[in-house]
């Protein structure tokens, strides 16, 4: 494409809408009568991101944390996940949940935010890194929902003063 174009940004929102017309025109720079124009619609799917609680306060030294991922109107958490591809991440701290062997990861199903939902409260134990204490710290959940596709979610957490080293020593 050659001569000057023109290019609108705007946010493609589902929340806001779920489709979105747009008007493409194209012109001859030569030649103005060869001229365009056309509509195009796009539309935009929701994409299912669980949310997040922790159900247990993170300590500086922790080797384990538990996490629920809230089920909602759109997202059954106990259904919507490959709970093996998970991956937690803070940092350069790493989890992946934690294994009961044969029996296959830790976790469980309850309600933990009162709408009636079951949401999916995976154990977590920590793969690398280490937990230190600070505050607003931002962590990642990612995987995959069983339709394939993949996901990221974010929350803030605070990590509380820990007990010496983490190894219950002082």
């Amino acid at each position: 494409m050659t001569g000057p174009k023109t290019t609108v940004a705007a946010s493609l929102d589902f929340e806001s809408r779920a489709s979105h017309s747009l008007v493409v025109r194209v012109s001859d720079r030569d030649d103005a009568t060869l001229t365009d124009e056309a509509i195009v619609a796009i539309y935009v799917n929701d994409v299912a991101e669980p949310g997040l609680m922790i159900t247990t306060p993170i300590k500086a030294g922790a080797t384990s944390v538990s996490l629920a991922i809230l089920s909602d109107s759109l997202f059954d958490a106990t259904t919507d996940l490959n709970i093996a591809d998970l991956q937690l991440r803070m940092g350069d701290v790493q989890l992946s949940p934690k294994s009961r062997g044969k029996k296959g990861p830790v976790v469980s199903y309850t309600d933990v935010n009162g709408d009636g939902r079951l949401d999916l409260v995976v154990t977590f134990e920590v793969t690398s890194g280490s937990f230190a204490e600070q505050t607003d710290a931002e962590i990642t959940l990612q995987g995959s929902l069983t339709n394939g596709s993949l996901f990221s979610s974010y929350s803030s957490v605070d990590i509380l003063p820990g007990k010496g080293n983490g190894r219950g020593k002082k």
